[in-house]
């Protein structure tokens, strides 16, 4: 009888043991989930539903990392959907300064370079640019490892250089430099081969500026690699609306302003 007792009483921690093991397997899996179900909406440019799958999984784990940078990364695409930071909003409360802040309240190295960078490549790739690069100088300011410093300024530089052309680009088609904001955008597409969503928003930019130069043509085919890329890009309907307009297919270009309008 007391060898039974003693059996159960050895027997009785270390089922808690067990169950506790099952309740922590649990959480971790409903966080995964969760942080998956947040990168596909981010990648859909659904930046609502991102923040609620996020918000789901800092429930589990409020202090993980990992998490909070998807809830920057979500921040920055429910914020800019157009692209575009609203600057009528008060002070530190645009998408661009709440990622920021969220990313230095992890501080030190509890962000990983690797992490960052994926979140980083997302935004980019989404045309997010600003978002992008806001994020790793964050966390780049925030980092106490020189390694990872290193491997987030490589990235940070590839970031800033294509930005720095992209936007030269379009200030060239603002002054109607339409030959020489051609040229730039081609010299920009090569570097974005890898990344099919942004190499979609340059060749939209490059089909304006051929616009620009009359030559529809032109134009019509940029629009069309660009919509294969992303098909419901609404940019580069538009840009192909006017080119077909210029080339008098009003029909087909009602069709494209038509399909923006839903």
């Amino acid at each position: 009888m007391n060898k039974a007792i003693a059996s159960l009483r050895a027997a009785g921690p270390a089922d808690a043991r067990v169950a506790q093991l099952k309740s922590e397997v649990a959480k971790a899996d409903q966080f995964e989930q969760s942080m998956s179900r947040a990168e596909r909406c981010v990648r859909r440019h659904d930046g609502k539903e991102a923040l609620k799958a996020v918000g789901a999984a800092l429930e589990v784990s409020p202090a993980a990392a990992n998490a909070k940078l998807m809830l920057a990364t979500a921040t920055v695409v429910e914020g800019m959907w157009s692209g575009v930071v609203d600057t009528t909003q008060k002070a530190g409360q645009d998408p661009i300064s709440k990622a920021r802040s969220i990313v230095g309240d992890c501080r030190s190295n509890s962000i990983s370079s690797r992490a960052c960078m994926h979140s980083a490549d997302m935004l980019f790739e989404g045309g997010y640019i600003e978002g992008a690069i806001a994020l790793l100088e964050a966390t780049q300011r925030h980092s106490m490892s020189p390694h990872q410093s290193s491997a987030v300024s490589r990235r940070l530089k590839q970031y800033t250089d294509i930005d720095a052309q992209r936007t030269r680009g379009l200030a060239e088609y603002k002054k109607h430099h339409f030959d020489q904001a051609h040229a730039i955008f081609t010299h920009v597409l090569p570097a974005l081969k890898t990344r099919p969503q942004l190499s979609a928003l340059v060749l939209a930019h490059r089909a304006a500026a051929s616009v620009g130069l009359q030559n529809s043509h032109a134009a019509m085919e940029d629009c069309n690699n660009a919509l294969k890329l992303r098909p419901s890009f609404l940019k580069a309907r538009v840009v192909r609306a006017r080119a077909m307009l210029s080339m008098g297919k009003t029909e087909d270009a009602i069709r494209d302003l038509l399909y923006c309008k839903k």
